[in-house]
C-alpha cells in the first residue's frame, strides 16, 4: 500500500499535535503529502434578522470573523513550524462539525490516512460529549490512525487477524506506519470447543495457516525497503 495523502485532524490540543508529529514520520518514510484540516464555523449571510436584532448579529459576526482569522493564522503557523522536515506541508480550515467534516475532507482529498488524536474521555463525560476519534474510526471511509502520546515512530505493531480477507488490508496498514527497523507481530486467538476439551490442533495445520501470511508480510517488508 502507498501513502500519498495523510489528513490530520487539528484542534490545537496537545492530543491533536501529537497526531501530526505521528503522522509526519509516516508522510517522511512513505513521501507523503500531509494536509493540516482544522473544522470550525464559518459565518454566511444571516436573512430575515429584524433591525432590534441587526447589532447583536453583527457583533456575532464580527467575533467568528475574528475567530476564523486567528484559526487560519495559528494553524499557518504549525504548518511553517513543522515545514522542512521531509514531508510536503499543506493546510486548510473547513466548516463543520469535527467528525464528519475530518471525514468529508479526506473523502475529498482522497486520503490514504486520516491521523487524530484523542483526549482519553471516559466515564460521563464520554457518555455525553462522545469521541471525535472514535466517530472518524466508525464514519470515515479511509484508513484512520488514533494517536496517543509516546514514541513518534511505530517500532513495535501487533496486528490481530482472524485469517479473512480483512487481514491483508490491516497488514498494509501496518506495513505502511511501521518504522524503518520494526517489527510487526501476529495474534491469532482461539479456544477450545466446549466438548473437545481434549483435543489440540495440530503444530503442523496452525503453521500452514499463520505461514504463508507470515512470509507476505516479510515480502512486503521487503518490497518497501527496496522503494
Amino acid at each position: 500500500m502507498s501513502l500519498k495523502t495523510i489528513v490530520v485532524g487539528i484542534d490545537f490540543s496537545k492530543e491533536s499535535e501529537v497526531a501530526l508529529c505521528q503522522a509526519l514520520e509516516v508522510a517522511r518514510h512513505n513521501g507523503a503529502k500531509l494536509v493540516l484540516l482544522h473544522a470550525g464555523a464559518i459565518p454566511d449571510e444571516p436573512l430575515g434578522v429584524p433591525d432590534s436584532m441587526a447589532a447583536t448579529v453583527d457583533a456575532f459576526k464580527a467575533e467568528l470573523k475574528d475567530r476564523l482569522h486567528k484559526d487560519r493564522e495559528r494553524l499557518e503557523q504549525l504548518r511553517e513550524r513543522h515545514s522542512g522536515q521531509g514531508a510536503e506541508l499543506a493546510n486548510m480550515v473547513i466548516e463543520g462539525f469535527p467528525d464528519t467534516a475530518i471525514c468529508d475532507a479526506s473523502e475529498e482529498l482522497e486520503a490514504d490516512l486520516v491521523a487524530v488524536g484523542t483526549h482519553g474521555q471516559t466515564g460521563l463525560k464520554r457518555f455525553l460529549l462522545g469521541s471525535v476519534a472514535e466517530r472518524v474510526v466508525r464514519l470515515c471511509g479511509a484508513r484512520v490512525l488514533v494517536a496517543r502520546p509516546g514514541s513518534e515512530i511505530y517500532n513495535k505493531i501487533l496486528v490481530p487477524t482472524d485469517f479473512s480477507a480483512s487481514t491483508k488490508r490491516v497488514l498494509e496498514s501496518a506495513i505502511a506506519v511501521a518504522g524503518p527497523d520494526a517489527e510487526i507481530e501476529l495474534l491469532f486467538c482461539w479456544h477450545l470447543p466446549l466438548m473437545a476439551s481434549s483435543y489440540y490442533a495440530p503444530a503442523a495445520s496452525q503453521e500452514a495457516v499463520v505461514g504463508p501470511i507470515r512470509d507476505g508480510i516479510i515480502q512486503a517488508a521487503e518490497e518497501k525497503a527496496a522503494e
